[in-house]
């Protein structure tokens, strides 16, 4: 495999026996920003381009999710440093994009939030962006950092944000993990401020727009890491970044695996693997 695909704040995902990556910072890369959709075939371990670096999709940190055969990406920083508020659409089959309607003006712009599609709906969490961010500034200041949830109706088009009930919710925060839980989803941890990351994990459901704090230990703080879930209906935390060090962090390489009951109210063991360091 050609060490061109190889990026860091790209979007990853398995589709049959393929591994998609899309876009990213590409270091030795004459152009900074990828915008190309690369697939890696895990029998074989060969890479194809199902499409080219285009500089008009071209994103860092963008939220992506993967639905049927489409890949959607929203926001992110584009290659001339701004951050975006526009959606595109990757269709894998017939490797062409779109750009589907953008949120409305006073939907601030942003990159390192996550997305995942339910049904016919995308929905877009948390995040660092404002409309007046400058993203030159030394340290990240916590009001930039959001909170709210987003969601995109695919069959029309249209856009709102969603208002939940009263009750607690989760703090702004960027780079922290999403998985899906049939009709909840569960965020994991994440950065808070310049140089505070969290390891609290939160429960929204989709059906009663309302947020709780899930019943399950804290990670240590960490940011930047990944979460998928098991068949079994584990979820496998692994990697990112801890508080030591300042607002880079240092490496974790250590999995958590946490066996949920039914409702995320209990659980049954967690324990930690060593690994060697990714970067993801």
């Amino acid at each position: 495999i050609n060490a061109e695909y190889m990026g860091e704040g790209h979007g990853l995902f398995i589709k049959g026996d393929d591994l998609l990556v899309y876009g990213g910072f590409l270091e030795e890369s004459d152009e900074s920003l990828d915008g190309s959709v690369l697939a890696i075939n895990l029998r074989l371990l060969t890479g194809r381009s199902l499409a080219p670096s285009d500089p008009e999709r071209a994103r860092f940190c963008a939220a992506t999710a993967l639905h049927g055969g489409n890949l959607f990406v929203f926001g992110g920083m584009d290659p001339t440093l701004r951050l975006s508020s526009t959606l595109h659409c990757f269709n894998l089959e017939e490797s062409f994009w779109k750009t589907m309607r953008s949120p409305p003006d006073d939907v601030s712009p942003r990159f390192k939030s996550s997305a995942l599609v339910h049904g016919d709906k995308l929905l877009v969490f948390g995040g660092y962006g404002g409309l007046d961010l400058d993203l030159l500034a030394m340290a990240s200041r916590p009001e930039f950092f959001l909170n709210e949830l987003l969601e995109c109706d695919l069959s029309t088009g249209s856009w709102r944000r969603i208002i939940v009930g009263p009750g607690s919710m989760p703090l702004g925060r960027s780079r922290f993990s999403l998985v899906a839980l049939g009709e909840t989803v569960l965020i994991t941890g994440g950065m808070i401020a310049h140089d505070e990351r969290v390891g609290d994990s939160w429960v929204y459901n989709l059906k009663h727009e309302s947020w709780q704090r899930a019943g399950i230990p804290n990670l240590n703080p960490t940011s930047a890491h990944t979460a998928v879930r098991l068949k079994s209906g584990a979820i496998i935390f692994y990697g990112g970044s801890d508080n030591q060090n300042g607002v880079r962090g240092n490496p974790v390489n250590t999995v958590f695996y946490c066996n949920l009951a039914n409702d995320l109210k209990s659980y049954a063991a967690i324990f930690l693997l060593k690994a060697d360091v990714l970067y993801c």
